[in-house]
């Protein structure tokens, strides 16, 4: 037992006395170079992995505010695309065509309604006819007519071609509007179909409705004198020029 304990003993004396000094120092300056080397592998590591983060972060931000370019350009191009349905009537006696524009509410104003009112009620009024009512009738067209229109349409009446002369009490001359085209903002063409009817309004035997396109122009100038004409023509409506003529059948 002795003998092994003396044996380890002088193993140990012969590994200190192997490590000398010089040795040592460069033992400890060996790890101390290691120490570095393995610090600046992890710091290198970690500088990596942050840049790679920031790359990542810069890309997804890049993306983000691409994808919300994008959004917003096709939100701005969508009107641009927007379609527009547009309607064409043909009349399959005359062939005549007009464009017929979808009702936006946008575009529709108070002032172009009013003035689709009256041109329409004018035409109805000057051109149509019922026993019982003529006298409003006369009283509408006197009141939205000036002059000179209004001595055409009582020639009118006077005439032998006069609907009181034609037809007196037994029928009525309907007038439909069939469509109203501006052709500046104080003219207006107007396509409407005039038929002789019975007192119920069904068609009568021997007339034929017949087509007829009127142009008339117009402002808001007439003058008011009585409370009658007030209530029939509020805003001056006033047609200063009136001429019609049948549409040509093809």
């Amino acid at each position: 037992m002795k003998k092994e304990k003396n044996e380890t003993y002088y193993q140990d004396s012969i590994v200190l006395l192997e490590n000398t000094p010089h040795e040592k120092k460069q033992a400890a300056e060996i790890k101390k170079q290691m120490f570095e080397a393995a610090k600046m592998f992890e710091t290198n590591i970690i500088e990596l992995k942050q840049k790679k983060i920031g790359f990542l972060t810069k890309v997804a931000v890049f993306q983000g505010i691409a994808i919300v370019l994008l959004t917003v350009a096709i939100a701005g191009l969508t009107p641009l695309k927007t379609v527009v349905p547009m309607m064409l009537r043909v009349d399959t006696t005359t062939g005549y065509v007009d464009k017929i524009n979808p009702y936006n509410g946008e575009n529709s104003t108070m002032d172009s309604n009013v003035v689709r009112y009256f041109v329409a009620r004018f035409i109805e009024n000057r051109e149509g006819y019922e026993w019982f009512t003529i006298q409003n009738m006369s009283n509408f067209v006197e009141s939205t007519a000036n002059k000179a229109v209004l001595t055409s349409y009582k020639g009118y009446m006077l005439s032998d071609y006069s609907p009181l002369k034609r037809l007196s009490k037994n029928l009525k001359m309907l007038v439909k509007v069939n469509g109203i085209t501006f052709l500046d903002d104080e003219t207006a063409q107007v396509r409407f179909t005039k038929l002789i009817t019975e007192p119920d309004e069904k068609l009568a035997v021997g007339y034929e409705p017949t087509k007829w396109i009127a142009t008339l122009k117009f402002d808001f100038t007439k003058t008011i004198k009585t409370e009658a004409q007030r209530l029939i023509n509020p805003l001056g409506f006033n047609v200063v020029s009136y001429r019609v003529d049948a549409e040509v059948v093809k």
